[in-house]
């Protein structure tokens, strides 16, 4: 059991600058791994063995086709800041994944908030795309809305930007017969935020594209909450990690099961958040870890540090547990970090893991790959976590144990969790990744979107309107924004939101 509580039961190596000598100092052996095929066709698709194979662990391709639309202007596709500052220039390198650091185990210096140009790339010269709309079950909005809400253009600096293209893209849309046939339900986009970023992503232009417009759009954030308001249709997609896969990449290093590590636990990260309770915890887990002598505690500032600190980038690479405690939201880009290190992680909030990311962890995944501990038993007196986490890693030494499951299950299923780099030239078969679960998954939605759908035959008869509860096709959008002065009022539902799911999150839950 990976869940704890009532519901269920020194130094780092000097990096070196010849990669073969950080080989031997850290202990990263490239002999082939377990048999990693996953059997897990996806579910309710049309599907059929891939002929040739396109995946080397998952030989299932689906039929379905999306499309991308491509009279979207450049300025409302690529939204990447001119100059540098907080978002850095080299944060663009490599279709958005980031500069390498060190490409032989495919690590990035990438940006959380970077999401939708890796994911954009990667759908430009995926399989299952066509040209032909008319072929197309769904279809990909170009528009990079995370950045519209967050990204100042000229500066660089994250800071609410209330969307300013946001009717530029519902003018392209509003009268396409592809858009208007299904109401927006068999169409995609990424917002590459948190959803729960309403100061950000719910200022006016953008709540009329995400709650008007776009309702009824597939929406995907790096993460979701269930009290985040009435608007459906959203899904979690992992944070972008700084592990992206490359086909000059002999063995990843999730997929190293067997390799031994130096520490039993670690914690990456500083004191500090915007939330109180996010602050208890780690600074318990820091105290803590520094008490332990079988723990390495990597002390930074902010999430910056990481470009300076050769111990934020490689301690997780030689870590059993990973610590992943919650930061000004529950969720955090270091769970992503920890796992596709190969490092368990520990996590102790149920929004951080446990109840995130279905499409692609879900809590069967979760169980397998993750420890929880939630936070009442974790700030327990009477149980010490440090302990136990020790205890789990010693029981398992000799080739047997939870650790050993886990870390042989963070080996199977791990790579679904990371944006593979869009090569267009491989050398060898890639993993399935992020992409392509996100891809099958908005395919298993769309499969019923007839269903869901109840107006006359040709779908966009503007009288029809009055059937359909949200943003009603066959008006303008400028009148409807004009009609609707609840699009304004944002300030109490995020002050409702920022109580109910993080002041009190427990309560937000069911025991099981």
């Amino acid at each position: 059991m990976s869940r704890i509580g009532t519901c269920s039961p020194l130094a780092l190596p000097l990096l070196l600058c010849c990669f073969c000598t950080l080989e031997r100092v850290l202990g990263i052996n490239y002999s082939v791994p377990l048999d990693l095929n996953i059997a897990e066709p996806p579910l309710n698709l049309h599907s059929v063995p891939c002929d040739p194979p396109r995946f080397s662990d998952y030989n299932i391709c689906t039929t379905e086709k999306f499309f991308i639309y491509d009279h979207f202007p450049p300025e409302l596709v690529s939204l990447w800041p001119k100059r540098d500052g907080e978002l850095r220039k080299h944060y663009r390198a490599n279709n958005g994944t980031g500069e390498f650091f060190n490409k032989s185990l495919g690590m990035h210096e990438t940006h959380q908030f970077t999401v939708f140009t890796p994911i954009y790339e990667r759908l430009l010269n995926d399989y299952r795309r066509t040209l032909d709309p008319a072929e197309a079950t769904a279809f990909f909005i170009p528009y990079d809305m995370g950045f519209d809400a967050a990204i100042k253009k000229d500066s660089a600096k994250i800071r609410p930007q209330g969307c300013p293209h946001a009717e530029a893209v519902i003018a392209l849309l509003e009268d396409n017969k592809y858009f208007r046939r299904n109401f927006g339900y068999d169409h995609f986009l990424v917002q590459g935020l948190n959803q729960a970023m309403g100061n950000f992503n719910m200022r006016p232009a953008c709540k009329l594209f995400l709650k008007g417009f776009c309702e009824n759009c597939t929406k995907l954030a790096i993460d979701t909450y269930e009290n985040c308001g009435p608007s459906p249709h959203w899904h979690a997609i992992p944070f972008p990690s700084n592990f992206h896969w490359n086909s000059n990449i002999s063995v990843p290093p999730w997929a190293q099961p067997d390799r031994p590590r130096k520490y039993a636990v670690s914690f990456t990260g500083s004191t500090s958040s915007f939330s109180r309770k996010s602050v208890i915890v780690r600074k318990k887990m820091k105290t803590d870890c520094e008490k332990h002598p079988e723990c390495f505690t990597n002390l930074m500032n902010s999430h910056f540090d990481v470009r300076l600190s050769d111990a934020a980038k490689y301690v997780n690479l030689d870590s059993i547990f990973c610590l992943n405690p919650p930061g000004d939201m529950p969720t955090r880009k270091g769970f992503f970090d920890t796992i596709l290190a190969g490092c368990i992680p520990v996590t102790t909030d149920h929004y951080s893991a446990y109840d995130q990311w279905f499409w692609h962890l879900g809590r069967e995944i979760h169980d397998k790959t993750s420890i929880y501990i939630p936070k009442s038993k974790f700030m327990s007196k009477d149980f010490n976590f440090m302990q136990y986490l020790v205890d789990l890693v010693h029981e398992s030494e000799g080739g047997r144990g939870l650790v050993v499951d886990m870390r042989r299950n963070i080996a199977k299923y791990a790579a679904r969790l990371q944006y593979r780099l869009p090569e267009t030239s491989l050398s060898q078969l890639p993993p399935r990744d992020a992409t392509d679960v996100i891809i099958d998954r908005v395919f298993e939605t769309n499969i019923n979107v007839s269903t869901l759908v109840t107006t006359p035959g040709d779908r966009g008869d503007w009288r029809s309107i009055d059937k359909f509860p949200f943003y009603p096709v066959g008006r303008k959008v400028t009148r409807f924004r004009l009609e609707e002065g609840e699009m304004r009022n944002i300030t109490a539902h995020n002050v409702q939101l920022w109580e109910h799911v993080f002041l009190y999150p427990d309560k937000t839950r069911n025991s099981k």
